[in-house]
């Protein structure tokens, strides 16, 4: 996500929420990752009932760990997609400056119907 007060992200994560239980069926674990500090990220997944971890960072986010860092003049962060297979091999990344191109729903679907043909 791109922060926690961003609506567009926030309808991401629910449409996340809404494919839950395929996820689940799938054996795929999902992770939010926030770039606010522990308290502000426990307290939005409480106040939104989110089901999932949410991932934030000790030094700097945990975005740029997996290189969504922030753009445009160092002020805009970025979000995205990442799909880990269970040997730790990345299927599918994406990330975008704008919210609304952060999040491609299609494109996981599509990379976790290949997963299915590797096992």
């Amino acid at each position: 996500m791109r922060s926690t007060s961003c609506p567009v992200c926030n309808r991401h994560v629910r449409d996340l929420i809404r494919h839950r239980d395929e996820f689940a069926a799938e054996d795929i674990l999902v992770f939010v990752a926030v770039p606010e500090d522990r308290r502000t990220a426990a307290e939005w997944k409480t106040e939104r009932r989110i089901p999932f971890p949410v991932l934030t960072g000790r030094l700097g986010s945990p975005h740029e760990m997996i290189g969504l860092s922030r753009k445009v003049f160092g002020a805009v962060q970025q979000s995205g997609s990442v799909l880990i297979d269970s040997q730790g091999v990345v299927r599918h990344a994406h990330g975008a400056t704008m919210p609304v191109n952060g999040y491609r729903r299609k494109a996981i679907t599509t990379a976790v119907q290949a997963l299915r043909t590797r096992r």
